[in-house]
């Protein structure tokens, strides 16, 4: 059996920083090449991995961003975190049915399994990830025709919006995109 090289506390510590850094200055290019650099040395770190398909995402290396998480999904395949980066990946790739039947495994879980399970980060990130699946999923709807739901969908997303609870989506990118759907609807009413 192969031996898994995992980080050590310190390593951990040290690879957050760089991370945190990294992205707090929209660094994607240098992030990629770090957490390429990265995966090789430790290559069973999924975490790694779901790190490097955010930062292919966000340099529109979409095809990429998709590798990486079923990587990471491998790996871990229970991670809340995980998962939602390949929703986002396929969503990308514009797999929008795979992405909802990642999304509904998010949408299906306990608020304090997330937060509070193996790979919790406490109850805020939870409820953020978990509303973010609400909004994600909504779009994916609204890209299949389905006006109905995606309106639906985007409804609880901004009723479970609150103060304190980070949000990748801004409230008016999110409000934009209701409007947009109630435009949609009574245009089919119309013809």
């Amino acid at each position: 059996m192969e031996r898994k090289i995992t980080l050590s506390k310190e390593d951990r510590m040290k690879f957050q920083t760089t991370l945190d850094n990294l992205k707090s200055n929209s660094n994607w290019q240098v992030l990629k090449t770090y957490l390429i650099e990265m995966k090789i040395k430790y290559p069973s770190e999924y975490f790694i991995c779901t790190e490097l398909s955010n930062a292919y995402h966000m340099l529109g290396m979409y095809k990429e961003s998709e590798q990486a998480s079923m990587e990471a999904m491998q790996l871990e395949p229970n991670d809340v975190l995980v998962i939602y980066n390949y929703a986002v990946a396929l969503y990308s790739n514009e797999k929008y049915l795979k992405a909802i039947i990642q999304l509904n495994r998010i949408l299906k879980r306990r608020i304090n399994s997330i937060a509070y399970g193996v790979h919790g980060e406490g109850l805020k990130w939870a409820m953020s990830i978990k509303n973010d699946s609400l909004y994600l999923k909504a779009i994916c709807q609204l890209n299949l025709g389905k006006l109905k739901e995606a309106y639906s969908l985007i409804g609880k997303h901004l009723a479970q919006r609150r103060r304190g609870v980070y949000s990748d989506f801004t409230k008016k990118q999110v409000k934009r995109k209701e409007q947009y759907i109630i435009n949609e609807l009574n245009n089919k009413v119309v013809k």
